[in-house]
């Protein structure tokens, strides 16, 4: 048995990292030891010197479940518990860590982590922010360095659905908000709160309005409305028939709506103070040049100042050129010059607040609080370990996996959680990672971990999951639209237009039942004519499923002849096991196949955030209004959803549930029981508990293993991060 389970762990280990990024082994483990070994020291010293203890190493089982929980967003399955637990490896830590930051999961939590800050919504007002999401996931797949995905977030340009182009969606976000957008890139990546500036100079820190401006300056000029295809725009625009034909024009509008989103303009470097500016270094209506608020000043090259032109009146006499009159600003690069700025190590709050960020995402904590108000008096709870984490993250060139492979190595990371309320107003000095409830998409994912069989592969690796889908035909829906030549939008635009015609003809009471009969036929001619249209959009996705199901064929078939070969050598053994992974891949396909029925990763669902309601919400996940806006807190509400939702609904009466099934192919009461605690608490049960539950089972059967796993999934030991 215990062999085994060694080559299971050895497997899981195994597993290979994502297409898109190298392994995190490829940077060597001695490497991020002789890191993590001076992290603990300077954390032990800071310790010492304020009188604390350590608190303990935690056992495998706790550290199993938390490192799953902050790694991948979700408790580890039953096999995957098993396998680590029963592993005698002095290494097993640190490879699973290897393991976990290599996995499609680690894309999964980390994108809710910056969905959170970035405030990523799925619609963003009349354009998809699937793209966005797109691009946010395939940065962290890709494992792009932290200053390239900051720099490409803030010089993006382009139109938003085009595919490889998601960043834009970071400027769409905030459409005709310039100003809320300017104070939240400043908040996010440089932990600093100009928003007070706005409007005055800030009341409780050094940041004046001026300043405000001045920064606003490096991107003004930027616009979100976008058309990449001029021509077609002057076509359209002199067209005659759109001229008179009110309705064929908002067809071709709607018809056209996904081109016009997207970014443009590389920022003048120039801003007017508002018409109500009242201090004494500027005039209101005053025009100024872009200055950073603090650090060497990127260099813009400004366009030299051009002579007043002097026009004639109609009286042949020369006008004087009036002193309001202003060249129209134009565009100097200066959201490229800024973002360099921005992401350059020399900046000195750039990578102290990415150091926080991910040191609190692992602790629970910054050593820096609040994160994201630091001002020039803020001191780290710690300042040499702060500088040492700074240091090295430049080192680094900012790679934040190897980041968090130190930080999670590290001993500190490895101990029990403290307990105790921590005192928010007090410095905390990380004598082990603070006490935390899961948050809402940790719950979530964690609780379909039981209904789902390979959640990961079903969800973030599915090529035809919802998400995966719904972003596909958005960019075949723009590559299509924007191939199309005036005369192909002027057709579709009149077969759209009658649509609508249609449409509101059939909902009317004046029509025969013999006339409304022609004009549903005729609705349905037109549709189909615009679905064939629109035949392109669907090849990319038909390609994919095809390329799935190939595979699955391509494996039917080699287990298939694998069969054969065991049948005729009499192997039962190996007959038992090929027909095990038949089996498995039946499974696979169909649950594929039926992706989209809600059971998907938080990070895989259509809708982004969720919708109010949605089990993600009622437990505290965002509705990505505000920065951070997750909810860790407890409410009544969580308590109904837990005991009358999604636990009886999906989980107790649901035959096909992963955990369901593994608890009716258990033989004995104490193997029922091992099941249930391994799957949901991810450790075996203590003998008080063992001898309980099984004569709970003994006598109750199916129904006291329901009772346990409904107790044990309301526990405070399921609900936090331990």
């Amino acid at each position: 048995m215990k062999t085994c389970l060694s080559v299971l762990l050895a497997v899981l280990i195994a597993t290979p990292a994502t297409a898109d990024a190298p392994s995190v082994t490829s940077v060597p483990q001695s490497r991020i030891w002789s890191i993590t070994k001076k992290v603990d020291e300077l954390v032990k010293a800071d310790l010492a010197r304020h009188k604390i203890e350590p608190n303990r190493r935690t056992d495998d089982a706790t550290f199993l479940r938390r490192v799953y929980l902050d790694i991948i967003g979700r408790i580890p399955t039953r096999d995957e518990t098993v396998a680590f637990l029963a592993s005698n490896d002095v290494d097993k830590r640190s490879k699973l860590i290897d393991k976990l930051l290599d996995s499609p999961g680690y894309v999964s939590r980390h994108f809710n982590f910056w969905a959170d800050i970035l405030r990523i919504k799925s619609r963003l007002r009349q354009s998809s922010g699937l793209p966005y999401i797109d691009f946010v996931k395939t940065s962290l797949r890709e494992n792009k360095p932290y200053d390239q995905f900051v720099r490409e977030l803030i010089a993006s340009d382009g139109a938003a659905h085009e595919r490889d182009n998601g960043a834009t969606g970071y400027y769409v976000r905030d459409t005709n908000m310039p100003e809320d957008n300017m104070s939240n890139t400043v908040q996010v990546f440089l932990g600093t709160q100009l928003v007070c500036a706005q409007c005055h100079d800030h009341p409780f820190d050094r940041w004046t309005q001026m300043e405000f401006y001045e920064m606003l300056a490096f991107t003004n000029g930027t616009q979100t409305r976008y058309n990449g295809n001029e021509s077609m725009a002057r076509a359209m625009k002199n067209n005659d028939e759109l001229r008179k034909d009110k309705e064929l024009r908002r067809a071709a509008s709607k018809l056209m709506q996904p081109l016009r989103y997207g970014v443009s303009g590389s920022g003048t470097g120039i801003a007017t103070l508002p018409k109500d500016y009242k201090y004494d270094d500027g005039k209101p209506n005053e025009t100024i040049k872009a200055a950073a608020m603090f650090g060497e000043q990127p260099k813009l090259n400004y366009p030299a100042p051009r002579a007043p032109s002097k026009s004639k009146s109609k009286k042949g006499q020369v006008r004087k050129p009036s002193k309001y009159s202003k060249a129209k600003p134009q565009p100097i690069n200066s959201r490229v010059a800024y973002a360099r700025w921005m992401t350059s190590g020399d900046n000195p709050r750039f990578t102290t607040v990415i150091v926080n960020r991910l040191w609190k995402l692992a602790m629970g904590r910054a050593m820096i609080e609040p994160i994201d108000d630091m001002m020039d008096d803020s001191k780290a709870s710690n300042p040499e370990l702060q500088k040492y984490l700074e240091q090295q993250m430049i080192a680094m060139k900012y790679d934040m996996k190897q980041f968090l492979r130190v930080v999670y190595n590290t001993q500190t990371y490895q101990r029990m959680v403290t307990r105790e309320e921590v005192d928010q107003a007090q410095p905390y000095h990380f004598q082990g990672p603070i006490l935390r409830r899961m948050g809402g998409e940790q719950l979530w994912d964690s609780m379909v971990t039981l209904v789902v069989d390979n959640l990961d592969e079903r969800s973030i690796n599915n090529l035809h999951s919802p998400i995966n889908m719904a972003t596909e035909k958005v960019y075949n829906e723009y590559a299509h639209l924007s191939s199309l030549k005036p005369d192909q939008v002027m057709e579709q635009s009149k077969l759209l237009a009658e649509s609508y015609q249609l449409r509101f003809k059939m909902r009317s009471n004046k029509l025969s039942k013999n006339e409304k009969e022609k004009a549903e036929q005729r609705y349905r001619e037109v549709r189909q004519l615009l679905s064939n249209a629109a035949n392109s959009m669907k090849m990319s996705s038909t390609s994919k499923k095809t390329a799935l199901d190939d595979k699955a064929k391509a494996e039917y078939k080699s287990l298939s002849n694998q069969l054969k070969k065991a049948q005729k050598q009499k192997d039962k053994k190996a007959i038992a096991s090929i027909y095990k992974k038949i089996r498995d891949l039946k499974t696979r396909v169909a649950r594929s196949k039926s992706a989209g029925r809600g059971m998907d990763r938080a990070s895989e669902l259509t809708t982004q955030p969720a919708n109010a309601g949605h089990l993600l919400r009622e437990f505290g996940q965002s509705d990505r209004e505000q920065i951070e806006a997750a909810s860790f807190d407890p409410a009544a509400t969580q308590a109904l959803v837990m005991l009358n939702g999604f636990v009886d609904k999906q989980l107790l009466i649901n035959s096909r549930a992963l955990l369901m099934q593994q608890v009716a192919e258990a033989e004995t009461p104490e193997q029922k029981i091992n099941t249930i605690f391994l799957s949901t608490l991810n450790r075996y049960p203590n003998s008080d508990e063992r001898s309980l539950a099984i004569k709970d089972v003994q006598s109750g059967g199916n129904r006291a293993c329901n009772d346990w796993i409904w107790t044990l999934l309301n526990t405070h030991e399921f609900m936090f991060v331990q």
